[in-house]
């Protein structure tokens, strides 16, 4: 045990989860920060004045626009107006009740102090930022004449990409406690089972880290209903947008008169924005696969211990081996499923299917409108 406290990093709470929603709060999403009804309703009120805002001023100009791609941008506005809707409902009240869930199962396994953003979801929430600033930094000096809507789009843009992280969060949660879990119960098992004691001890944690493992599937589960929806709508809206960037990027490569005609400015941000929304999308899906990873290495962890249990001189007591027989039953019968309408698994296949889908009606899209 002492190895593993080693490892462990001092805590850091609720602060560096709550400057991320502080964040979100500032592109629209309504976060329940603070115990005060005042300021509950301040943030609010924020929140449904620049919502209300941005979408008045979009469809002010969506009206004079006469091309068949507002139809697609409008896709986006309602994206973000659902997502305002939502935090406004919920307050990001199930991505608390989660953590505290997790705060509670870090205590009983012994480590009280681990932080509830991980390295992984700072990166990425980093990564998130830093492309969104790039990104309109690019397009400001792309673009020659600026207008409202073009503030507008990208305040929608950034809120979108944001967005993502509370989905991030929530998984990647999850797999580095079920990563803390299996260490645990590696150690555990690495004792000397000479003495009754000892393996009567190991028999509980055993059963301990069974319960801690249902409590953890089973409470992102329940909370993790909202958050199956925007992933839903994400994808509706990565395709769409797939499927217009990629014709235009298309009839752009056709109708370029040279060769460094295709690396012209916009051509070169108008893919990248097409292959980053791709993988905004897709992220999800590559952290759920994650926490399968670790759902494995568990099992594999109880089957090593099996066969040792097999060849230890002590197997005439097999109690040891029952207990782990159940835990390795128990893990197969209750794997940690997620998937949307309860027809799409929510893994590393759907990124697969997803990235299949929008090439076929892109190709499908080009040969209708006479692209290629």
């Amino acid at each position: 045990m002492d190895e593993l406290l080693s490892r462990t990093k001092t805590s850091v709470g609720v602060v560096s989860l709550r400057w991320v929603l502080r964040l979100r709060l500032a592109v629209g999403f309504y976060p329940h920060l603070s115990t005060r009804a005042v300021l509950r309703a301040a943030a609010r009120l924020y929140c449904i004045v620049l919502s209300t805002t941005v979408i008045t001023i979009y469809f002010s100009f969506f009206v004079e626009d006469r091309s068949l791609r507002k139809y697609f941008d409008l896709v986006y506005i309602i994206n973000y107006a659902v997502c305002v809707y939502i935090s406004l409902l919920t307050g990001e009240k199930d991505l608390f009740n989660f953590c505290k869930m997790i705060e509670q199962v870090d205590r009983k396994l012994g480590f009280p102090h681990l932080p509830l953003l991980t390295f992984r979801a700072k990166i990425m929430f980093l990564c998130i930022y830093l492309y969104e600033t790039v990104k309109l930094i690019a397009f400001v000096f792309a673009i020659p004449r600026l207008d409202w809507k073009f503030f507008t789009i990208c305040i929608i843009s950034i809120a979108t990409s944001v967005h993502c992280i509370i989905q991030i969060i929530f998984l990647d949660l999850l797999r580095s406690r079920l990563a803390l879990l299996r260490q645990v119960f590696e150690l555990n098992l690495k004792l000397d089972i000479n003495s009754s004691t000892i393996m009567d001890s190991q028999i509980q944690n055993i059963s301990e880290c069974l319960k801690l493992y249902a409590i953890l599937i089973d409470t992102l589960s329940e909370n993790f209903f909202w958050s199956k929806l925007q992933i839903i709508i994400r994808f509706t809206t990565c395709f769409a947008f797939c499927i217009t960037k990629g014709a235009e990027c298309v009839s752009r490569i056709k109708h370029a008169e040279t060769l460094t005609g295709l690396f012209d400015q916009p051509l070169v941000l108008e893919t990248t924005n097409c292959f980053i929304r791709f993988i905004l999308a897709s992220l999800p899906a590559v952290f759920t696969e994650l926490i399968h990873w670790e759902e494995e290495k568990l099992k594999t962890v109880i089957a090593n211990q099996l066969l040792d249990c097999e060849d230890c001189q002590y197997s005439s007591d097999d109690s040891l081996y029952a207990a782990l027989t159940l835990a390795a039953d128990y893990i197969q019968h209750r794997p940690f499923r997620l998937s949307l309408w309860n027809l799409l698994p929510l893994d590393a296949s759907l990124v697969l299917t997803f990235a299949g889908f929008c090439t076929t009606y892109l190709i499908v899209v080009t040969q209708i409108f006479g692209i290629i």
